[in-house]
């Protein structure tokens, strides 16, 4: 069983996009049911540690099994109550682990298409496993 305790610190003060993408197979809960609403906890317990603003950190999240979700992207929510509210509505999808298409996903829909020029772009990856399908490099040209 994974235990999640809320920690307090300070708050991040840099201006970064961060993109979080969250493992939604079945594997997931299948050690412990209620995993996914601990990993969920735990998204929301690390993004409210970032200055969310207009100005500041801006959040977009991605939801994978077979299939990847943007649940938000970098210029949805700006004040960490909203952000945290989205974060509870998130559905668990319970299916395949493809990790390489969530990936490409995070890449080419949320970070290409929307992060900020000269800002730097982190990416927090939350998955219990290997992914289902071959993870191949792209091809050349």
């Amino acid at each position: 069983m994974i235990t999640i305790e809320l920690l307090y610190f300070a708050v991040c003060k840099a201006k970064v996009d961060l993109a979080v993408l969250i493992d939604g197979s079945q594997s997931v809960d299948y050690f412990a049911v209620g995993n996914f609403r601990r990993c969920l906890q735990f998204v929301k317990n690390f993004v409210s540690g970032f200055n969310i603003a207009k100005e500041g950190t801006h959040v977009g999240i991605v939801v994978f099994s077979k299939n990847a979700e943007i649940i938000f992207g970098f210029e949805e929510y700006f004040s960490v109550q909203t952000m945290l509210t989205a974060i509870d509505s998130i559905k668990y999808p319970r299916s395949g682990t493809h990790t390489g298409k969530a990936l490409d996903v995070v890449r080419t829909k949320l970070l290409d298409a929307s992060a900020r020029q000269g800002v730097p772009n982190i990416l927090l990856v939350m998955t219990d496993g290997a992914s289902q399908v071959s993870l191949r490099p792209p091809p050349k040209g």
